[in-house]
Parts: structure tokens; sequence; C-alpha cells
């Protein structure tokens, strides 16, 4: 890595790492918009405000909030666009009318006060690393359809939208075949259908002690571990908040048996309840969605047209990172 901060840096140079060209390629075709208009000697017809984040994936969208906080009036526009989205199979260009908030969702269970020597209380002791598997294995079947009551119910296509969804040409085989997978997730009829469902992504599990501040340490070893830890990332729309998510998901659980504790179970829980389980919530950034009749839409999609003889650009989706305002 010292090489790409040296004097002697080769612009052939090439970094392949996940994030390494996050949000950049965005920046630099924007610029070179600009830019071009300049060389011609061109102005933008309408005011253009642009806000840059090349810090995203390092944690600098944190600052997108208290930015926009202390500079509502400078930010204050009549339309937004936010270029961030993967290049479409056919390499075109494609305008979306939405994105995705997000959240994720921390579930512990817990187990005995302290972990104990598998040898000694194996076949006695509840494991909550295999609770936990179980609960969260059963959120989802076979088909990668969520099963929790209500967590798709608030979805709703409209016309407008089935039109579009029904317009778009997708190579499942070839898709399939480029990212390494037999079959998908049966949400939607198509990708593009399942951007407009809620998502639950389990990123994380882990099993371990409770240190004093009620973090979890990972231990592997000849135990039983006292407590079990998964992050779950939650992608929501504008219908299925982070919080309405958070309510279903709540339910459900509840529903498996378990008692919900905040922080900690006491004593007494410990010994009332078999299943104990805490939930929390983190980020909550709620999803956004435009009409696709919008009267800004015609000075993005008319352009488009022209330059690239492009039609398939109006679709309906919600897809962006719950850490960047947009």
């Amino acid at each position: 890595m010292e090489q790409l901060f040296g004097s002697q840096v080769d612009p052939e140079w090439r970094v392949f790492a996940r994030s390494a060209g996050d949000d950049k390629g965005p920046i630099l075709m924007f610029l070179a918009a600009i830019d071009a208009l300049h060389g011609m000697g061109r102005e933008p017809a309408i005011n253009v405000k642009i806000v840059l984040d090349p810090e995203e994936e390092g944690g600098g969208a944190k600052g997108i909030p208290s930015l926009v906080a202390e500079r509502a009036g400078l930010l204050k526009c009549d339309a937004l666009v936010a270029i961030d989205m993967p290049m479409e199979e056919s390499n075109n260009p494609v305008l979306v009318y939405g994105f995705r908030g997000g959240a994720n969702v921390r579930i512990v269970v817990f187990g005995a006060r302290t972990e104990l020597h598998s040898g000694n209380y194996g076949n006695y002791t509840p494991n909550p690393m295999q609770r936990l598997s179980k609960l969260v294995g059963s959120m989802k079947d076979d088909d990668g359809r969520v099963t929790i009551p209500g967590f798709y119910g608030a979805v709703k296509i409209d016309a407008d939208t089935r039109k579009a969804l029904d317009a778009i040409s997708f190579n499942e085989a070839a898709f399939n075949r480029r990212i390494g997978i037999a079959q998908r997730e049966k949400i939607g009829v198509n990708l593009y259908e399942a951007f407009l469902y809620p998502t639950l992504t389990l990123s994380r599990m882990t099993a371990g002690n409770l240190s004093p501040d009620g973090k979890v340490v990972p231990f592997a070893g000849a135990v039983i571990p006292a407590v079990a830890e998964a992050d779950i990332q939650v992608r929501s729309g504008p219908e299925t908040t982070g919080a309405y998510l958070r309510d279903v998901m709540t339910k459900y659980i509840t529903s498996q048996g378990y008692h919900l504790v905040n922080g900690q179970p006491t004593e007494e829980e410990r010994l009332k309840y078999r299943d104990l389980a805490s939930v929390t919530v983190g980020g909550g950034g709620g999803g956004a969605r435009t009409r696709m009749d919008t009267p800004s839409a015609p000075g993005c999609a008319g352009p488009m047209r022209r330059l690239t003889g492009w039609s398939r650009i109006r679709f309906r989706r919600a897809e962006a990172d719950c850490r960047s305002a947009r």
C-alpha cells in the first residue's frame, strides 16, 4: 500500500478490493461532465449543488446527517439525484426512482450465567448458540423467503411499477453464472422486483461470554457458551420502515417462546424462563421513493435517451446504503 502514497505512482496501477472504487467512479464522472460543460463555454441551465462523500465505506457518511442539519438552507433544492448503484447487466444507463434504507438488528440469546465445560455440563445445559441458530434459521424458508408474518405485507406494487417490471429484459441464467450461484432466492419474479421488498440478511454470529460492560467476548473451545449473538442487516423501503420491521421481528421472536429482556436478564428471569433474548436496532435510515411522473423526471430521462438511445431507464427501485443520506 505504501507504493500508492509514494512519489512514483503509475496511473495504470489498479487496486482490486472491497470498496476500492465505491463512490469514486460516480464522483469522477460527475466532475468530468461539469468540466465538459465548462470546456464548451456553457453553464448548466439550472442551479447545481454538489455534495461529495468520498469516504462512505470508511465511516465518512457519519458526517452527512450533521452536514444536512447545519446547511439545510444551503442544500435546499427542488430535486435530488444520487449517482450510486451497480451497473445494469446490459451496461446501459438506468434511471431509478428510489433507494432502500436499512438497519442493523442484533439478537442476543442468553444461556447459563457463564460458559461451562462441555465435558462436565454437555447434554444438560442448553447451548445458546444452537438455540440462536434455530431461531435465525426459522426466519427464512428454503426458497429464501422471510417467514416472519407481515414482513412483506406492506409492499404494494402499483400498475406503473408492474408495467416497468414487465418491460425489463433480464437474463437470469447469465446473471447467476456471473455471480456464481445455481439459483436465486424466490422473492419477486426477477432481480428488479426483488429490490422492492425488504431484506433480511444474517451477517454475523458469535458466541462466548459476557464482559462486565455487557459485550460478547468470542470464545471457541470445549465449552458451552454463556451467550450467543447475531447481527442481521435489514434493508427497508418507504412502506417497511426500520421501526415497522423491528416490530414484526420482535413479535415473531416472542411467538417462538422467547422472553425479551433489556440488557442482561435478572437472576429471577434466568430461573423462570428457558429462552431469554434481547433485541436492539441500530441505524434505521428509511428508504425513499419518487413518483415516475414527477415534474423533474423529464429533465433526467430526456437527455439520457437523446445521448444513448436507450429507452429502458424508468424503474421504481429502492436501493442505497443506509449510512448515506441522499
